[in-house]
């Protein structure tokens, strides 16, 4: 994922000179269906300066090639307020599970629970396992004594 955003970065610099800076993580959530089914759902949370919602959603997209169906959003992009407040979710350490069922008008929905003991065991045992570096994605800046300083072109 990180390599995807970096390239993405890369082709919206090459094309519009501009460079966006990024601040985020990996995030993961356990999803459980209506059949039992358990299994664990990645996604990306970040900050982002310096694009236009057009210019990241080029940059970001899945473009074409691939079918979704049309209730899919793979980019999701929305304006922050506070900053710091969005930074801190961004970056957050802790795992969920979402639970499906079927709502009062038939379709289903998701119920989002905190893991349950084994389950965290294994989100523990698998963020343990990962470096700073794993865990968080910086694009066009970096970790300079505790601060986010920006990377000169």
């Amino acid at each position: 994922m990180k390599q995807h955003v970096k390239r993405g970065f890369m082709r919206l610099t090459k094309r519009t000179g501009k460079r966006p800076k990024a601040v985020g993580a990996f995030e993961v959530c356990l999803n459980r269906d209506l059949n039992g089914t358990k299994t664990w759902a990645g996604q990306v949370h970040l900050i982002v300066a310096g694009a236009t919602r057009d210019e990241l959603h080029a940059a970001l997209g899945v473009g074409t090639r691939y079918y979704l169906p049309p209730y899919a959003k793979p980019l999701v992009i929305q304006e922050v307020s506070n900053t710091a407040r969005q930074q801190a979710y961004a970056l957050k350490r802790y795992a969920e599970q979402r639970i499906a069922y079927l709502g009062k008008n038939g379709r289903q929905a998701r119920r989002h629970l905190p893991l349950d003991s084994s389950d965290q065991r294994i989100f523990d045992r698998w963020l343990c396992g990962l470096s700073l570096g794993e865990r968080v994605i910086l694009v066009g800046c970096k970790r300079l004594n505790g601060q986010l300083v920006s990377l000169l072109p």
